[in-house]
């Protein structure tokens, strides 16, 4: 059986900017029968709405959290979609829907691209679009929220050999384009034809008709937000994919060499070297700070504004759907952020935005990946978290992994699990590929989590080696939902109900994983659950 056998082609490894500037130096949880019967209708729902995937419920943000319209705290957990060439979306069929449901997944985060939202100046394509209405709905009737996201790499089509962006909202100042080689990534800091581009983006640079490039593209969002204003299957709109800071990249790079090169004065120059000694993360939090005045410089200055356009056109015509904004990349690194919040008219913060930034080690895409450090890892996901705190934003990690073929990475894709599952983060993994079900990271995908839990979220983990899964929640007796509890069938085939009124079945009709429901109580306290899975 193949996952997606036309939809995508052959996946586009992801950046690690701060292994590129090392490159560019030479280095690189007994009833009376009134409640039985209580238990029991509520069940019932949970069925229709969880195994059957009849409806999906429209999600908001409330407290830092996601939550869904019986204000159940909601976990997204699911994998990146899509094609980044013309014509962007192939044969794909409901059945490849179906079945990443089956896996587990709640939330696709659906690629879009602007060049083929807009491929000529003005002008949107009706057929692309019709498309993508045809993607939602496989979303919907699987029961599966849909992010969408702008893609780019490289800023775009033509010149710059990335995607994103239409050729004719590519301004580059007549400057060549250039890659080192090494990855497609390079290219960010080395080609003068990507780096202009973003310049002339940043600066809202006419386009060819005279209208500013993020005018164009504020045009695209409205247009988009207006088609989906009523669609509930739709999460909401991650603005844009790894917003790049354009030619302040240089000074970055100067900067982030700073500290590193005290410590290697003596030492052979090469990456190996480099990462070693940046598994030191005190030396590893002083390189990335050393770079953070600019990038924080960035995210004030033209970042925000940026995303504040795109609200206000968006808000212009859905005041519901969630904004998802993304950091400066160098964050994906742990590089410190100043990112403002999108704003209301009253200068309030937009209530309904969530933080969407990435997550990859140094040395993601390079010969080595098993030698990701989870020590990294952590401060990555810790800088992520001090920015959703200061904002107070949900967070959804919108990729990770770009584990690909990889036969070694099990470990560090185990690394990852443990850091989503204790900062209680949504996630998508990047990307879906043929066959990706039998990688051996597939474990760290298709794994236990609450999908929904009646109350607050505080704690969860499955320890892939033990097969141990907890999770504790606080109860709110307000909320008349179940919690739903994904598990995979691999695992926990002959695992039972916690609890007299809890029950275990298949997540959709025919599929052999299984979701817990555990009815919601009428009062107000602390749950946990346990369960063992069955030895690998």
């Amino acid at each position: 059986m193949r996952m997606f056998p036309r939809c995508c082609r052959v996946p586009t490894p992801k950046p690690g900017w701060t292994r590129l500037l090392l490159q560019i130096n030479g280095t690189m949880r007994r009833h009376s029968m009134s409640r039985w019967i209580a238990a029991g209708l509520t069940l019932c729902m949970a069925a229709a709405v969880c195994c059957e995937a009849e409806a999906t419920e429209w999600l908001s943000v409330r407290d830092g959290r996601f939550v869904d319209e019986s204000g159940r705290h909601v976990i997204l957990h699911g994998i990146n979609v899509g094609n980044k060439s013309a014509p962007y979306f192939t044969n794909d069929g409901p059945e490849d829907y179906a079945r990443m449901r089956s896996w587990g997944f709640n939330c696709i985060r659906l690629l879009i691209f602007w060049a083929a939202l807009e491929p000529q100046c003005g002008v949107y394509d009706e057929k692309y679009l019709d498309a993508l209405d045809e993607r939602v709905a496989w979303a919907r009737d699987n029961g599966m929220w849909v992010l969408l996201d702008l893609h780019q790499d490289l800023w775009g089509e033509g010149k710059c050999r990335g995607d994103g962006a239409p050729a004719w909202a590519t301004l580059d100042n007549g400057r060549p384009h250039a890659s080192l080689g090494f990855v497609w990534s390079d290219a960010y800091l080395v080609s003068g034809a990507v780096q202009s581009a973003f310049d002339n983006f940043w600066a809202n640079a006419p386009a060819p008709d005279g209208i500013g490039l993020q005018d164009h593209l504020a045009r695209a969002w409205k247009m988009v937000a207006e088609r989906y204003a009523g669609e509930p299957a739709v999460v909401g709109y991650d603005l844009l994919n790894e917003p790049f800071i354009g030619s302040p990249i240089l000074e970055a790079a100067a900067a982030v060499m700073k500290p590193l090169a005290e410590v290697t004065r003596d030492l052979p120059l090469n990456r190996e070297t480099l990462f070693g000694l940046l598994s030191d993360i005190a030396l590893f939090r002083r390189a990335v700070d050393e770079a953070g005045p600019v990038f924080q410089r960035f995210e004030r200055e033209k970042l925000g504004p940026f995303h504040q356009r795109m609200a206000d056109a968006i808000r212009s015509v859905d005041s519901r759907h969630i904004l998802f904004i993304e950091p400066s990349p160098s964050s994906n690194q742990g590089v410190p952020s100043d990112l403002p919040p999108v704003l209301l008219p009253d200068g309030t913060p937009d209530p309904q935005q969530a933080l969407a930034p990435h997550a990859y080690d140094i040395v993601t895409d390079g010969p080595t990946p098993e030698k990701a450090d989870e020590g990294r890892l952590r401060f990555i996901f810790d800088r992520h978290m001090e920015i959703a705190g200061r904002l107070n934003m949900p967070v959804l990690i919108g990729e990770w992994g770009a584990f690909y073929g990889s036969p070694r990475v099990l470990p560090v894709a185990r690394a990852v699990q443990r850091q989503i599952e204790r900062t209680l983060c949504s996630d998508t993994y990047w990307d879906s590929h043929d066959k990706i079900d039998q990688t051996a990271y597939f474990e760290t995908l298709e794994r236990p989590y609450p999908m929904a839990v009646a109350g607050i979220l505080r704690d969860y983990a499955f320890d892939q080696e033990t097969g141990i899964f907890t999770c504790v929640w606080d109860e709110n007796p307000s909320i008349t939902h179940p919690t739903i509890v994904f598990l995979p069938a691999r695992r926990f085939a002959n695992a039972e109900p916690p609890f007299p009124d809890a029950r275990i079945e298949p997540i959709a009709s025919g599929a052999s994983n299984l979701v817990l429901t555990i009815p919601a109580g009428n009062e107000k306290r602390m749950r946990d659950i346990r369960l063992s899975a069955t030895a690998m």
